[in-house]
C-alpha cells in the first residue's frame, strides 16, 4: 500500500465474483445434504467462526478487486444518481463511472493529515463491503433454509464494530437468527 499498488487489497476468492458465490452457496448445499441424516440432532448452524470481508479488524479489510469495484459503482449509481452528484460528495472529478475509485484507508489518513476531512470516498466503499457481507451471510442462510425449513443460523466469534473492518451490525442482524 505505501506504494500505491492497490492489488494489495483484491481478495481471492471475493464473494462479488459471481463464480465464487455460486460455488459458496453450492458448499453450503453439499454441506446441508451431507448433515441430512442427522439434521434432527441440529439445533443451530454456524455459518463461519469469526468471519470477516477479509482481515477481521484491520484497515485493510476491504476489497478493491475488479467485481467489488463493478457491484461498487452500480450501487453508488442508485445512492448518487448521477457523476456531478457523486464528485460533489467525494470532491472529486471523475469524468466517467468505469474511473471511480474510493480511497484505501491510508489516502483517508493521508488527506486527514493534509487538512481534507472528507472521508465519503473512503466511508462509501467501507459500507458497500458491510452490504456485500451482509448480503452473502443472508444469501448462505437462504441455502441453509432451502435444505432444511426450520433452521436457525447465524455467526459466532463476529468483529467488534470499528471504523476498520468489523460490521455494521444493523445490516448483518437482520440476516441472523443469532449472532
Amino acid at each position: 500500500e505505501r506504494n500505491g499498488d492497490r492489488s494489495v487489497f483484491v481478495r481471492t476468492p471475493c464473494v462479488n465474483n459471481p463464480e465464487v458465490e455460486a460455488e459458496t452457496i453450492r458448499r453450503v448445499g453439499r454441506v446441508m445434504d451431507g448433515l441430512a441424516d442427522v439434521r434432527d440432532l441440529s439445533l443451530y448452524y454456524d455459518w463461519r467462526d469469526e468471519p470477516s470481508v477479509g482481515s477481521f479488524t484491520l484497515a485493510s479489510d476491504s476489497c478493491f478487486c475488479a467485481h467489488c469495484m463493478a457491484k461498487m459503482r452500480i450501487w453508488l449509481q442508485s445512492r448518487y444518481g448521477d457523476l456531478h452528484a457523486l464528485n460533489a460528495e467525494w470532491e472529486t472529478g471523475f469524468t466517467a463511472w468505469e474511473d471511480v475509485q474510493p480511497l484505501t484507508t491510508q489516502e483517508a489518513l493521508d488527506r486527514r493529515r493534509a487538512g481534507h476531512w472528507n472521508f465519503a470516498p473512503w466511508h462509501d466503499h467501507r459500507a458497500f463491503n458491510d452490504m456485500t457481507f451482509a448480503r452473502i451471510c443472508g444469501a448462505i442462510k437462504e441455502e441453509i433454509v432451502r435444505h432444511d425449513a426450520e433452521a436457525r443460523s447465524g455467526a459466532t466469534g463476529t468483529q467488534c464494530p470499528s471504523v476498520y473492518g468489523g460490521y455494521d451490525f444493523s445490516q448483518l442482524v437482520p440476516v441472523c437468527d443469532w449472532v
